[in-house]
């Protein structure tokens, strides 16, 4: 599917944010999911926000909470000024559950 789809960021995003939230998927494929939101990535300009944010949602979902946290710092800085507001606060709870993370692991 991601092969079919190469290019396509907007099919692989919706692929991803399904994995993930989606309440009619009980076994998650989360690898598939990152790989997906990674390949959107690749289809959009570099440093595009929206899709540094979607991957760091994943990651989120994930539970890879570190990996969302630097993903999100990304789209953070990326961000149009209007969109700052929203993806900090998102980057600070990111950030808080990493914190709760690696203290957790240590």
């Amino acid at each position: 599917m991601l092969k079919k789809y190469e290019g396509d960021g907007q099919t692989l995003g919706e692929l991803a944010m399904a994995i993930c939230t989606d309440d009619s998927i009980k076994d998650r494929d989360f690898t598939l999911a990152m790989a997906a939101a990674d390949a959107a990535a690749k289809a959009a300009p570099s440093g595009h926000a929206p899709s540094l944010r979607l991957q760091a949602e994943v990651r989120y979902h994930a539970g890879k909470f570190a990996e969302a946290k630097e993903l999100q710092y990304e789209a953070w800085m990326a961000a149009e000024s209007g969109d700052k507001a929203e993806y900090k606060r998102v980057l600070d709870n990111y950030a808080k559950l990493a914190a709760k993370g690696a203290k957790a692991g240590s």
